[in-house]
């Protein structure tokens, strides 16, 4: 198989600019509080209203992946990660930063652990633990990048320059994903595992698992039980028309 370089790559930017969002506030908070003329422990806020958000919000996207595609989500939670960015970067004071950050905590949960999931979709599992370390590549790299940004800013910019840099990264990624989506397979596309037994899915070839204390059993591609059609003890066994035709089984 192919392995969708591009993609792969791409997806890996976009962790590595949700590692730098993650991180790019901690070292600002000495200068945040200086800015707003308040204390430390009221500017932590910000990192913390992040944080939540970031955990709780991956609850959500899980099922959106799903349902929409992950790939899909991805691009669209990169493009609201750039204009939660831009609504930090534009924030009036301490309580519109901390709600501007508690949105770009839930837009950024979606980068990593749906990049994730997507390549275990598409990549097989022989090829898939040097993908998936390469990806973390980025997300590392964000992160330490996220801590020397903040800290270089503090120090000689205005602070609301990397919130600026984080919306028009984010920007650019929300773009070039939603192009490299077109050439890469949708999430969830593998193909279905080989059965071990039969070539349909039909009563004559289903296989079969053990229902503990009965005399039938739970066909893996089918809404109801039926009879096995040999009384032996190795599994899978296989459903055949003339037991499924016995349907209800008599017990006792």
């Amino acid at each position: 198989m192919t392995l969708p370089i591009r993609a792969i790559a791409a997806l890996s930017l976009a962790a590595g600019v949700s590692g730098v969002a993650l991180r790019v506030a901690d070292p600002m908070l000495p200068r945040l509080a200086q800015d707003f003329g308040t204390s430390l422990g009221q500017v932590a806020q910000v990192v913390t209203a992040f944080a939540v958000a970031y955990g709780l919000a991956q609850l959500v996207f899980g099922p959106l992946g799903d349902r929409f595609g992950k790939f899909r989500v991805i691009a669209w939670a990169c493009g609201a990660s750039g204009l939660t960015s831009l609504a930090c970067a534009l924030a009036p004071g301490l309580g519109g930063l901390t709600a501007a950050r508690l949105a770009a905590g839930a837009t950024a949960a979606a980068v990593i652990p749906l990049s994730m999931a997507w390549i275990g979709d598409v990549v097989p599992y022989a090829q898939r633990q040097p993908v998936l370390a390469r990806f973390l590549i980025g997300q590392i790299t964000g992160m330490a990048l996220g801590m020397w940004l903040g800290g270089f800013a503090a120090e000689h910019l205005d602070w609301r320059t990397p919130f600026l840099a984080l919306a028009a990264a984010f920007g650019l990624l929300a773009l070039g994903l939603v192009q490299v989506q077109r050439r890469v397979p949708a999430a969830g596309a593998r193909p279905p595992a080989r059965r071990r037994r039969g070539r349909g899915c039909g009563p004559s070839s289903a296989p079969c698992w053990p229902c503990p204390g009965r005399a039938w059993c739970w066909p893996r591609c089918s809404s109801r039980a039926r009879p096995c059609s040999a009384p032996s003890r190795s599994w899978p066994r296989t459903c055949t028309s003339a037991s499924a035709s016995r349907w209800p089984p008599r017990v006792g």
